[in-house]
């Protein structure tokens, strides 16, 4: 069960009850002690969280005391990637570029070409832009086949790699996308190869830190914002935001801000307050818990990799009796997740979690068919390492699994 508590607000209007009907967009309001309560989102800017409250009235949330905005239950949703459309027997997967920071954007290569350091993409929702080939890891190409021939991720190596649509690979330096991606090979070879006999694409750079507010949208994409407002004008609300002036740049032109121009510089996006799922309002404060360097003992967890999980929290799955610890980043001050016994364990799971904090036992939960999940939020400040534990309970180790979900770290001011 998750805990609630008040979270302090300041009273800006009177009652919505005046105004026209809207549809109520409903999300999970995480404070910067990571607790959490569900709020109906009247609209966002760069003060904070503007909330409609039990009594129809309008109420404000300082932006300091909001950590992210979540979408209500299971963050990932594997079930319903929006990249993902089946009918019958085959399944139609959206095209989708992944920068080494985790933005990512749905759409496809541009068939125009700007130089050796960029590729242009067709977006959606940004029209065509520029992506320095230095800050983008994967290139999903859009497909159509059958359902149960959908690709894996690739892993990243130390090697850019083409996979193409018939599974062989090509690998080396990745030099151009477009309407071809031309690579040169470690053989030696230069070789391009139309965009559309290619499956997906990783490149072997290293990740980066996200900077401004990340946004998690409805069709997949996650983009940063340095700022944005709520625009009520229409038939409904719509976020408006400037994108961070780097990574994603114009296609064309000048891609840089000018010393001499103080105005914000960046892209616009306008989208659907009801289609932005998810907001880390500092994104350099939210750590997935999934994204950080782990060992295990006596058994391997499962990390699932499908979709695009709000705040980039992914499944964690314990497959049984065993201890997982994670590295926690520097000036971590809370871990919050939930732990819950899933669907296929539930005959005869019963287990004990064991919470760890540099290795001191902080908290121990009893979880079985009878309660099945636990929610755990705790402080972490000044301490290197988080483990989980699963040790057997009645009826010894069968069905001792857990899937670890909306499992978040928060980094300090």
């Amino acid at each position: 069960m998750i805990l609630f508590r008040p979270i302090p607000v300041l009273l800006t209007a009177a009652t919505c009850a005046a105004q026209s009907p809207r549809e109520p967009v409903m999300r999970v309001l995480l404070d910067t002690d990571l607790e959490s309560r569900i709020v109906d989102v009247f609209g966002i800017d760069q003060s904070g969280v503007t909330i409609i409250d039990e009594t129809g009235v309008q109420r404000l949330i300082p932006l300091d005391t909001v950590a992210a905005l979540a979408p209500i239950g299971d963050w990932h949703d594997a079930s319903s990637d929006p990249a993902l459309i089946t009918r019958g027997g085959m399944t139609s997967r959206a095209g989708s570029v992944t920068l080494t920071d985790g933005q990512r954007l749905v759409g496809t290569p541009s068939v125009i070409s700007i130089d050796d350091e960029f590729i242009a993409w067709s977006s959606p929702t940004l029209g065509i832009v520029g992506l320095p080939i230095e800050s983008i890891r994967r290139i999903v190409m859009p497909r159509l086949m059958p359902t149960g021939e959908i690709t894996p991720p690739l892993a990243y190596g130390l090697d850019d790699v083409i996979q193409l649509a018939n599974g062989d690979t090509l690998r080396g330096f990745l030099e151009s996308v477009s309407a071809e991606a031309t690579i040169e090979t470690n053989a030696g070879a230069l070789l391009a190869v139309d965009t559309a006999n290619i499956d997906q694409i990783t490149l072997a750079n290293d990740p980066s830190e996200m900077s401004g507010a990340a946004f998690w949208l409805a069709d997949g994409s996650v983009i940063c914002m340095q700022n944005f407002e709520t625009d009520h004008s229409g038939n409904e609300p719509v976020v408006v935001s400037m994108l961070e002036p780097e990574p994603i740049g114009p296609a064309l032109g000048d891609r840089t801000p000018s010393e001499a121009n103080t105005q914000p510089f960046g892209l616009t996006l306008s989208t659907p307050l009801r289609e932005t799922l998810a907001i880390a309002f500092d994104s350099r404060r939210i750590i997935a818990l999934s994204a950080l360097e782990h060992a295990s003992e006596f058994r391997e967890i499962d990390i699932d990799q499908s979709g695009t999980p709000s705040l980039g929290s992914r499944h964690i799955t314990m497959p049984g009796p065993m201890r997982t610890t994670w590295v926690l980043p520097q000036s971590a001050t809370r871990l919050a997740f939930n732990a819950t016994l899933p669907i296929d364990a539930r005959a005869w799971g019963n287990l004990e979690l064991i919470v760890r904090v540099d290795d001191k036992v902080i908290e121990t939960q009893a979880i079985s068919t009878e309660s099945p999940s636990a929610a755990i939020n705790i402080d972490v400040a000044g301490n290197e390492f988080v483990s989980l534990e699963i040790d057997e309970a009645k009826f010894g180790p069968i069905q001792d699994k857990l899937v670890i979900s909306n499992a978040i770290v928060l980094i300090g001011d």
